[in-house]
Formats: C-alpha cells, sequence, structure tokens
C-alpha cells in the first residue's frame, strides 16, 4: 500500500514511515525541514528512509520547493481588477 506520511523527519513521523516500510508498505514523505531543532538529525533521518540497506525505498518532498513553485505560479497571474 502507498501512504502519505506528513513530517517524516520529526520523531513521529519518521518512525511512522520507518515502521510502514519494514512493514512492506510504500512511503511518501512530506516534511518542511524547518530549524525547530538541529535540521542535521531531520536530514539524517530522512536518509535512513530514502535509503534503507542500499535500496531506494521512500519517496520524499520538501515542503518549501512546492511553496516555492506555488509562489512563483503565482508571480505569474495577474492581481484581480478591483473594479
Amino acid at each position: 500500500m502507498k501512504i502519505l506520511v506528513t513530517g517524516n523527519a520529526g520523531f513521529i513521523g519518521f518512525h511512522t514511515a520507518k515502521r510502514l516500510l519494514e512493514r512492506g508498505d510504500s512511503v511518501v514523505g512530506f516534511d518542511v525541514v524547518n530549524d525547530y531543532y538541529d535540521p542535521a538529525i531531520k536530514e539524517a533521518r530522512l536518509t535512513i528512509l530514502v535509503f534503507n540497506h542500499g535500496r531506494h525505498t521512500c519517496d520524499f518532498t520538501y515542503v518549501d520547493d512546492i511553496v516555492k513553485g506555488v509562489i512563483r505560479a503565482s508571480d505569474d497571474v495577474a492581481a484581480p481588477n478591483p473594479d
């Protein structure tokens, strides 16, 4: 089964995603990876999830990448006319 896990660089999301992968599920991860606490810890967790025993096991999307894309797209849209 393919499952979306949000916040999978954090403690709960990481362990949830890890358990799902161990169970044989496919995981799509989604996280902002901010500096609420050490980003190096979050990056290490993502490395564990993405490369499990030398093989690619988890798809991951950075929220910032999506937000930047949305902002770029919205910059191309003309502002509504108030009249």
